[in-house]
Parts: structure tokens; sequence; C-alpha cells
């Protein structure tokens, strides 16, 4: 086992999930973290990417790839989803809004 990329300030829950994207890239979806969290397996790097999601915990419980590249990150206590972009390292939060609560997809 070994630590490696930058170190994050404390607190738990940071990160519920992850997906890899097609960069090879693996994606931290942010539950408690204010943004994704970007592992590139290549050069052992590890660093929080793309602006930050609204302020809070519990955000999002999963995420998937979608065919066009990229990450969407599916609520749990969030009222919409977020798009990730790898290539470019934006967000955006999708149109639809979910009343709010947690618990919205958990499986």
């Amino acid at each position: 086992v070994r630590e490696f990329g930058q170190e994050m300030p404390y607190g738990g829950l940071k990160y519920q999930a992850a997906v890899t994207a097609a960069n090879g890239r693996i994606y931290g979806i942010p539950f408690n973290a204010p943004h994704f969290l970007e592992i590139d397996p290549e050069t052992g790097d590890a660093r929080e990417v793309g602006p930050a999601l609204r302020s809070g915990g519990f955000k999002f419980l999963c995420g998937a790839v979608a065919s066009n590249g990229k990450v969407y990150a599916i609520p749990f206590d969030a009222q919409r989803v977020v798009e990730f972009d790898p290539a470019q390292g934006s967000s955006r939060e999708l149109d639809l809004e979910f009343p709010e609560g947690g618990q919205k997809y958990v499986a």
C-alpha cells in the first residue's frame, strides 16, 4: 500500500464511489467533498478537479460514465444531477430538479 497525491483536508466520507473514464483516469464522486477527485494511475497523481460544488454533505452516492465521455453524479441529497467533463475539467448541474431530502437513489 502506498499513498500518493495531494493531502486532503480532514473529514470523513469525502467520496462514496468512483468511476473510470475513457482517459484511463479514475474519478471520485463527491459525497462530502467539494470537488471531484481525479486519480491518474499512470503517474500516481491524485488531485481535486473541477469547480467547487454546492456546500454541505451527502451530495452524490454514485456515478456513471456515458458514451460522450462525461461523468454523471447521481443525487443522494443533492437536488440535481451533475455532469462532469474530464476533458475540460468543468461541471454543470442538469436542469431536472429533484425534491429536497436524502437517499433519492440508493440501490
